[in-house]
């Protein structure tokens, strides 16, 4: 029987840029992490106010995927946390399926925070709701 995994990689959505639009799970998550990856031109950089001082912190620009999934690779073996920042939602382009399918691989566990979609931001800017119906007629 293998080895129950250890260490965690948690992706973090930063939401559409600012810092203080951060969920309180994101923002714990990062807390939490021994290892923060995050793309510096993607990201910012408040964000990482949020980090432990001991915390590892790693510009994911300057790392292939084989480099992020070795870190995973380090964090199963050392049982480490991992924040992996994705700029929005890691679930929309974010690249984060083939990092889950590493990390199936590796036997660690992972988590997924969403972030708040850059939709919802652009509305905001905007001062537009995005689901007017198009009539209030009483044939409808």
């Amino acid at each position: 029987m293998a080895d129950a995994p250890t260490g965690k990689v948690t992706f973090v959505g930063a939401g559409p840029g600012a810092a203080d639009l951060l969920t309180f799970r994101a923002a714990r998550a990062i807390a939490e992490a021994d290892v923060v990856i995050w793309a510096a031109s993607l990201v910012q950089e408040e964000v990482l106010q949020h980090a432990r001082e001991d915390a590892e912190i790693l510009d994911s620009a300057a790392l292939s995927l084989e480099d992020v999934v070795a870190v995973y690779r380090r964090a199963r073996q050392e049982g480490l946390r991992v924040a992996r920042i994705h700029s929005g939602d890691p679930a929309l382009w974010g690249g984060t399926q083939e990092q889950l399918d590493r990390c199936a691989e590796i036997g660690i566990a992972t988590e997924i925070v969403p972030g708040v979609s850059s939709f919802s931001s652009v509305a905001a800017v905007a001062r537009r709701e995005l689901t007017i119906p198009r009539s209030r007629s009483p044939s409808c």
